[in-house]
């Protein structure tokens, strides 16, 4: 049987608040799959949407429409 590498010793969990949601990723930055990693950038990227929209700048309803591609996302922390 496979081993569940969600619940391994290498992995760990990172819990990120945005617009007032939890999210809640396990990764296994050990592991030779960069999908398996939060990056800090993600995270980095998500604020930075989180605060222009809470100041005005951006706003969900300006992507209604519109198609957007996240390359090189990790656990697609920007993508959620």
């Amino acid at each position: 049987m496979e081993e569940d590498r969600l619940n391994s010793p290498h992995t760990s969990a990172i819990s990120l608040e945005v617009f007032g949601h939890q999210l809640q990723f396990s990764q296994d930055p050990n592991s030779k799959h960069l999908g398996t990693t939060v990056w800090d950038a993600s995270m980095v990227f998500v604020k930075f949407l989180e605060r222009n929209c809470r100041k005005g700048r951006f706003c969900p309803a300006k992507l209604k429409g519109k198609r957007v591609i996240e390359l090189g996302a990790g656990c697609g922390v920007a993508g959620f």
